[in-house]
């Protein structure tokens, strides 16, 4: 989607023609391109083949990672691949055991592997243009990769994660009071941590809990997958309401009163956005697991901690009885994509003034 949306606003606000290659080869075609913009670090094996296609086609590269700490949610990952009903602690525990027994690079080889981290670096070099969706995601990079950052941010632009506000900028406008009732939209996966928010509310059947969205079909998240039907099943005031048409989630979310996002990774949570644009109250996880402070979560919302119950359940209940949320007044045009289109042609430009000399 971030991808359209930002294709979009490219060609309609800046004249760019945009052309979207869905294989390595499509770029051999296209060599009187300015540029090739790659998404996503973490499918490192087809963004890699993207980045060698562009090589040889003597094109510089653009790389927008789309890139989180993965160390948190693979434990998750792992342990509620075959426990998932074993308390989320044991995830951290099993993660800081690990790294009190290895340090460094062998902590980063020994989780993704070696050859993961490597391509990764790879990639990174070959980008002459580093997009990251905030600062928060650009220094993890660097972290997680043993790059240096200051380096990194020489060839770096902030470009903002965002939303259709004509779309959604109604339904923040919405005054009136709001069901006291939680909602959560996003794949239901161990990451997103579905389960424990169900926990969390389990003993205040009165608050209605929407889940919104639909089951992972990754074979590992099977079983966790079946343990959250079963909990849904089982708790009268938890109801599923399968992928929806982006409308139909702002019709849901203008029901609701808190947005509870208690994720081990995001970059940033978009729905969380979209969430303080639908008119909702927001409870995110802690900047170890999105870029809080550049989306402006910490001031908006509150924070928990996503491997504790008792913190969500907290942070809900703080949230169900707090005051609706002022967005500042520049809150729509900074997290819009009429302003990522525009930073990221910026971006563009200065990239193709300095391959061709005309920069400073």
């Amino acid at each position: 989607m971030q991808v359209l949306h930002t294709q979009a606003a490219l060609e309609s606000e800046h004249g760019l023609q945009i052309v979207l290659a869905r294989e390595p080869g499509d770029i051999a075609q296209h060599r009187d391109a300015d540029l090739v913009h790659i998404f996503n670090l973490q499918t490192i094996e087809s963004s890699l083949a993207f980045a060698e296609a562009a090589e040889a086609a003597d094109l510089p590269i653009a790389l927008s990672p789309i890139y989180w700490n993965l160390w948190p949610s693979a434990f998750v990952e792992r342990v509620r691949s075959v426990a998932p009903l074993a308390p989320i602690k044991a995830s951290r525990l099993l993660e800081r055991t690990w790294r009190l027994c290895l340090h460094g690079s062998r902590f980063q080889a020994s989780l993704l592997g070696q050859q993961y981290v490597a391509a990764g670096r790879r990639l990174i070099d070959k980008a002459a243009l580093l997009l990251p969706n905030s600062p928060e995601e650009l220094a993890i990079i660097g972290a997680d990769y043993m790059m240096d950052t200051q380096a990194l941010g020489a060839k770096a632009c902030i470009i903002p994660n965002a939303v259709d506000t004509r779309l959604w900028r109604a339904g923040a406008e919405k005054d009136g009071a709001r069901q006291a009732c939680v909602a959560i939209v996003g794949r239901i996966e161990p990451t997103k941590n579905q389960l424990d928010l169900i926990r969390a509310l389990a003993p205040y059947r009165d608050i209605p809990l929407k889940i919104i969205g639909r089951f992972s079909s990754n074979p590992l998240h099977r079983r966790y997958c079946e343990a959250v039907r079963q909990a849904i099943d089982a708790h009268p005031h938890v109801q599923l309401v399968h992928e929806i048409p982006h409308p139909e989630v702002l019709r849901q979310l203008g029901q609701v009163k808190v947005h509870v996002l208690p994720s081990f990774r995001e970059s940033p949570g978009l729905t969380t956005i979209e969430a303080l644009f639908a008119g909702c109250n927001i409870v995110t996880s802690g900047p170890a697991h999105c870029p809080v402070e550049y989306y402006r979560f910490g001031r908006l919302g509150t924070q928990c901690d996503p491997f504790s119950v008792g913190s969500i359940r907290r942070s809900i209940l703080h949230e169900l009885n707090a005051p609706r949320p002022q967005l500042p007044d520049d809150y729509f045009d900074v997290y819009s994509y009429r302003n990522a289109a525009k930073l990221t042609a910026l971006a563009y430009r200065q990239l193709e003034s300095t391959r061709t000399g005309d920069g400073p």
